[in-house]
């Protein structure tokens, strides 16, 4: 009642109400994420230009907590520790080498000497959604810009000729990201690396298999299984 006919009164009621929402643990899980989603989401579409992508992530979010009955449980599954605060094993030589695996949201504001953007396939960077969308698909190059602006030396866009499907016809060939397409004269910085078996090469293993192996990791196998 005290900020009745202030300025943030109704907002801080709207708060109030989601609150009571989340805290009440006879609730269950999907509907206090259904509540969270419909407070966030004026928000984000009056703050945020990407607003139709994140909206079908919230989406994705409340199908997900369908599965879920502990509120705990689903916290700790779908938390995501931004990379700045990423956890480092105590033990860890400080001076080694490390990798950081990072959403590009996550990755906003931050940068790396050496960076990989992976999976530029058309129907996963952009999405397959994104791709009859034409705001939605303007999102993804502006993400594409933030990813490949990440790397202050080494850039690396990768992506796969074949996509693992389960299909009559084994894997499918993957297209190429449009995304990667509207980059003028890219092909003059490709490495292509292709790994094609010999057909002619003859395929055979000795009775016991050790043709062709390495003694050593040989032995180490063979001690390991106990032979």
């Amino acid at each position: 009642d005290a900020f009745k006919g202030r300025r943030y009164a109704g907002d801080l009621s709207r708060l109030s109400r989601l609150l009571d929402a989340l805290a009440d643990d006879e609730v269950a899980v999907a509907e206090r994420v259904e509540a969270a989603v419909r407070y966030y989401e004026p928000l984000l579409k009056k703050h945020h230009d990407d607003f139709p992508r994140r909206k079908r992530d919230l989406e994705a979010l409340e199908g997900i907590a369908q599965r879920y009955r502990s509120l705990e449980r689903f916290l700790s599954d779908v938390a995501l520790e931004a990379p700045q605060f990423s956890r480092r094993d105590p033990g860890r030589d400080p001076e080694e080498e490390w990798m950081t695996l990072s959403t590009v949201h996550s990755a906003k504001g931050l940068e790396w000497h050496t960076v990989f953007v992976v999976n530029l396939n058309s129907g996963h960077f952009p999405s397959q959604q994104s791709l009859f969308d034409d705001e939605a698909l303007e999102e993804e190059r502006r993400l594409f810009y933030v990813a490949v602006t990440r790397a202050k030396r080494n850039l690396y866009l990768l992506r796969p000729e074949e996509l693992p499907r389960r299909t009559p016809y084994g894997d499918t060939f993957a297209e190429i990201s449009p995304l990667l397409e509207e980059i003028g004269g890219l092909e003059r910085l490709v490495d292509s690396q292709d790994y094609h078996l010999d057909p002619e090469a003859e395929l055979w293993a000795d009775e016991d298999g050790t043709q062709g192996a390495d003694p050593a990791l040989l032995s180490r196998i063979q001690d390991y299984f106990g032979k």
